[in-house]
């Protein structure tokens, strides 16, 4: 019918008509999401900052994302940090309450991921890097610190790009708190430069990691202008996008993982949505998180619980984190999906990630339950 009506009208047009069209149709401001239907998007990638995806995604999953950092606000300290500095890397989630706490004018939630940041610079070593005690030794501080990098520029220009943040008299603190972050963050850029070698040395077998890398330069890159390591930045992106395997999902220790595929995804769309205009990796981005979302719907089973059976990593007998059996990364994941339905305008995606959602927010909450009642 489709093909009828299209020939019907278009007669004799070349099919140059129709990529203009969808060209068009792709290049609307996302300010009444969604707009874009999915068989536009195999022509043109849509446009749209994080900003407006943020402000269209339910914001009680940002507030649940919030609800899961283990942060000590007095000081900002996450996880096993709060005992005792182990990891800069652990410090990589002040974006969270950033985030939520712009879109809801909430200062105090901005003052919690601040300080993330400021406990985490408050370890940093003369030469920009951070001092770490957990046992990937020293191969492991460049990732580490990486890790911590994705986050900061995240936050960067999540404020950056706030009217509100950077005008309101509310926030005049908060600013200037911010602002002061720029030097040591401008010298730890530096210093993590320097190690790009490293990271891809020791980081090619999970993709996952390169796209964290991808992030960490190109964000700070941005915020703090500089253009090599926006460069370094996208270096990383398409190293990632040529590991991507021919069905679709990007590789981990040779095959695939259901949940470090959507930790990928998450990164690979947070940097799309901070990339310039003009970059020329717009394109090729969005066409491998395309494919890598179409291989990640089929892994969800009935009830929104993820599929883990042939997964390289997150499995029974899997991988271990500091003698903690690691267990699916749903929230990046859910996040994903979030991003990439406002984008894409594609129903079923935003289907699959409430159904998801609400899977593992109940299943969290009868975990929550049962502790109170040992």
């Amino acid at each position: 019918m489709y093909k009828t009506f299209r020939y019907k009208l278009f007669g004799r047009f070349s099919k140059s008509i129709l990529l203009c069209f969808a060209t068009l149709l792709a290049c609307v401001s996302l300010s009444g999401l969604p707009i874009f239907s999915p068989s536009t998007l195999t022509l043109a990638a849509p446009t749209a900052s994080e900003w407006d995806v943020l402000a269209a995604i339910d914001p009680g999953l940002l507030n649940f994302q919030v609800q899961l950092v283990d942060v000590d606000r007095r000081n900002g300290a996450i996880n096993e940090n709060r005992d005792i500095f182990i990891s800069v890397g652990m410090q990589r989630h002040s974006s969270k309450p950033i985030a939520y706490g712009i879109l809801t004018k909430n200062t105090g939630l901005i003052d919690t991921g601040i300080k993330i940041l400021e406990y985490a610079f408050a370890r940093q070593s003369a030469d920009g890097s951070f001092p770490s005690f957990l046992p990937e030794g020293a191969e492991g501080i460049p990732r580490s610190v990486s890790f911590f990098f994705q986050d900061l520029g995240r936050s960067f220009l999540l404020a950056q790009n706030s009217s509100w943040f950077q005008s309101s008299s509310q926030t005049k603190g908060l600013r200037d708190r911010m602002n002061k972050l720029i030097p040591p963050a401008t010298k730890s850029l530096h210093w993590l430069i320097s190690q790009e070698g490293t990271l891809k040395k020791h980081d090619r077998s999970a993709t996952n990691r390169l796209f964290f890398h991808a992030l960490a330069y190109y964000l700070v890159g941005k915020a703090t202008r500089r253009p090599d390591a926006i460069k370094i930045g996208e270096n990383f992106a398409r190293m990632a996008l040529k590991q991507q395997s021919k069905e679709g999902f990007f590789p981990e220790n040779r095959g695939y993982d259901t949940s470090y595929n959507g930790v990928s995804l998450q990164q690979a769309l947070i940097l799309y949505t901070n990339l310039d205009a003009n970059s020329s990796l717009r394109q090729d981005l969005w066409q491998g998180i395309e494919r890598s979302v179409a291989w990640q719907k089929n892994f969800f089973l009935p009830s929104g619980e993820l599929a883990t059976t042939g997964n390289t990593r997150i499995r029974t007998g899997g991988e271990r984190f500091l003698r903690r059996k690691k267990t699916v990364d749903y929230v990046p994941l859910i996040v994903a999906f979030n991003y990439y339905s406002k984008l894409s305008g594609d129903s079923t995606v935003q289907m699959l990630a409430d159904r998801t959602f609400a899977f593992y927010r109940e299943s969290k909450e009868r975990t929550t339950r049962r502790e109170r009642e040992r």
